[in-house]
């Protein structure tokens, strides 16, 4: 279990920036473990539903995930922009979702037919307490035996998994590795906003150059970071020579500005990345140490590290796939969800 531990934080190491929100979306099993749907008349037929995409042959259905929008943004217009926007990224977290799940399966963590059987006659009994038939019940939730065993399989295999490796060992360790992110440090930055323009590549370009300018002239002492600051930011910080404040790892600014943030030691510059506000640039000031121990910060340890399992889980599989040349044609999205 250690080593395994171990695996995960190197993995995160390189990956942090990857962490995402982890919800119940299930997948159909793989052969070595073929979960046996309950039967059921339910009138819904996966013929009539649009395919978002396929994970192996397994159908992800464009109603599920309109149904997870709905309980997340109730009446959003679905012709917006926005619904468009969260539709392709929910669909993105139930293709990885799906690849944890095969992951599992690969390392004999997940479900058996046995479990899965065992739960269904559980749902059975508490549907039973309401009147309410199987059938019933995947008629109110919308969804096929299939999709009703795809959900099980996960909520056994992930819960397994956590209940093996969610420790608190690994708690105190991943505390140990990543202490400025939940002690309770704060680092002061100063920042430089320039435009973005992410539909004009030539644009774009130009922008990027302008910041490494920028950075070789701050770091060659050519101009205070300061100065840069009030000659080149648009952000209204700008006006004050950059100054953000003290931030903390998790805090009110995006987990992307944190991770870069918190990765500079005090005076050093980063390099120039762009956000959905601009390109930006940051420096750190000066850094406070945090006092909280790691079983304070238990609640914010526990879901960093649950995330990090996911993504751990998500990209060993899809590393697995690459390496058998499989990927591509292992996961196929509907061209119209691209």
């Amino acid at each position: 279990m250690i080593s395994h531990f171990h695996n995960l934080i190197r993995f995160h190491s390189r990956q942090l920036s990857c962490l995402g929100f982890v919800a119940c979306v299930l997948l159909q099993t793989p052969a070595e473990a073929t979960v046996v749907a309950p039967p059921s008349s339910t009138t819904a037929t996966d013929t009539a539903r649009e395919i978002a995409a396929t994970v192996n042959g397994k159908p992800i259905y464009a109603s599920a995930i309109d149904t997870q929008i709905e309980l997340l943004i109730p009446n959003l217009d679905r012709k917006s922009a926005r619904y468009q926007k969260l539709r392709r990224d929910l669909l993105a977290k139930t293709i990885d979702r799906h690849l944890a799940l095969e992951y599992l399966h690969h390392s004999k963590i997940a479900a058996s037919n046995d479990d899965m059987q065992l739960a269904i006659i559980r749902l059975e009994k508490r549907l039973k307490l309401k009147q309410q038939s199987l059938d019933d019940y995947l008629r109110e939730q919308k969804i096929s035996p299939a999709e009703l065993s795809h959900r099980i399989d996960w909520q056994i295999s992930w819960n397994r998994y956590l209940n093996k490796y969610l420790s608190d060992t690994n708690l105190q360790k991943y505390f140990t590795d990543y202490k400025s992110q939940f002690d309770g440090t704060t680092s002061e930055i100063s920042q430089i906003l320039l435009a973005s323009h992410p539909a004009d590549p030539a644009k774009q370009k130009a922008t990027f150059d302008q910041a490494k300018q920028i950075i070789r002239d701050v770091r060659g002492d050519t101009i205070s970071f300061s100065a840069a600051a009030k000659k080149y930011s648009i952000s209204p910080t700008g006006k004050t020579g950059g100054l953000v404040g003290a931030i903390k790892y998790r805090g009110s600014m995006p987990l992307q500005f944190s991770n870069i943030a918190f990765a500079l030691k005090v005076g050093e510059v980063s390099v120039p990345f762009e956000s959905e506000f601009g390109v930006h640039i940051l420096r750190c000031n000066s850094i406070k140490m945090g006092t909280r121990t790691w079983q304070q910060a238990r609640p914010q340890l526990r879901e960093a590290l649950v995330e990090s399992f996911f993504s751990f889980l998500v990209n060993t599989r899809r590393e697995m796939l690459k390496a058998e040349n499989k990927l591509e044609k292992h996961i196929e999205i509907n061209s119209a969800w691209q």
